[in-house]
C-alpha cells in the first residue's frame, strides 16, 4: 500500500473508502451512541456513501453490498433494521447516480458504472485466459480499450457498451461450458497465484521498482505472510 500510493493509482483510494465504509457500518452497530436506535440509520447510510464512491475506483466491490445488507438484517437485527437497509442501499446509489447520469447522457445507454465487466470476464475466464492479465491480440488496446470497434466491425452493426459487455460475457459461458475442466483448472490456478508471494505485476512491478528505491526493502512483510 505504501508502494502504490507514492504512486497515487485509484488501488489506495478504494482500499480506503472500503475501510472507511467498514468503520462506518461497525459503528452503526455497535459503537455509536443509540446505535439500535433511529440516528444509527445516518451511520449506515455514510457506510453505503463510502463503499458507492468505492466503487467509482473498482466496481467489484458493489458485490460487498448484498453481504451487508444480510449482515444489517439478519445479524445486527435492530428494531429498524429495514429503514437502515434502506438508507444504506440509498446511500450506495446516491453515490454512483452522476456516474450513471453521465454514462446514459454519453452512450444513451444504461451503465451504472463501467461496461468493461465483459471484457474484464473474457480475458480471465475465455478460452485465451492463463489467470493473468493478458491484452487481446486481436484488439488495440490504445485506441479501442473497450473494444467496441472491434465487435461492431466483427458483428456488422453498431452496438451499445452494454451489448459489448455482453458479448464477451456470453462468449466465456459458452466457452466454460464447453470446458468445466479447464475452467476449474484455471480457478485453482488464480486461487495459488493471489496468495503467492509475489506480487503479479499489472500496470507497475513492485519487485523492480523495490530494487530502484531501497526505502521500499525496509517494507519486508508481504501479503501472504499478513494473510497466512
Amino acid at each position: 500500500m505504501t508502494f502504490y500510493e507514492g504512486l497515487l493509482l485509484m488501488t489506495w483510494m478504494g482500499t480506503l473508502l472500503n475501510l472507511v465504509a467498514v468503520a462506518f457500518l461497525l459503528r452503526a452497530a455497535r459503537g455509536a451512541p443509540d446505535a439500535g436506535g433511529a440516528r444509527a440509520w445516518a451511520w449506515y447510510a455514510a457506510g453505503g456513501a463510502a463503499l458507492g464512491v468505492s466503487a467509482l475506483a473498482r466496481a467489484n466491490v458493489l458485490v460487498f453490498v448484498p453481504v451487508v445488507l444480510a449482515w444489517i438484517l439478519w445479524v445486527v437485527k435492530s428494531r429498524r433494521r429495514v429503514a437502515q437497509a434502506i438508507a444504506f442501499t440509498a446511500a450506495v446509489v446516491a453515490a454512483l447516480l452522476p456516474a450513471t447520469i453521465h454514462n446514459y447522457i454519453a452512450s444513451r445507454d444504461f451503465v451504472p458504472v463501467t461496461s468493461n465487466a465483459g471484457l474484464n470476464f473474457y480475458i480471465g475466464n475465455g478460452e485465451h485466459a492463463i489467470g493473468l492479465f493478458i491484452p487481446l491480440a486481436e484488439i488495440d488496446f490504445v485506441h479501442d480499450p473497450t473494444s467496441r470497434s472491434y465487435i461492431e466491425r466483427l458483428l456488422g452493426r453498431d452496438m451499445s457498451p452494454s451489448e459489448v459487455s455482453d458479448y464477451w460475457i456470453d462468449r466465456s459461458l459458452e466457452f466454460i461450458r464447453k470446458h468445466p475442466g479447464h475452467e476449474l483448472s484455471l480457478l485453482a490456478r488464480k486461487f495459488a497465484m493471489f496468495f503467492n508471494g509475489f506480487e503479479i505485476p499489472q500496470i507497475e512491478a513492485y519487485s523492480l521498482e523495490r530494487d530502484r528505491y531501497p526505502a521500499l526493502k525496509l517494507l519486508f512483510v508481504s501479503f501472504w505472510w499478513i494473510c497466512a
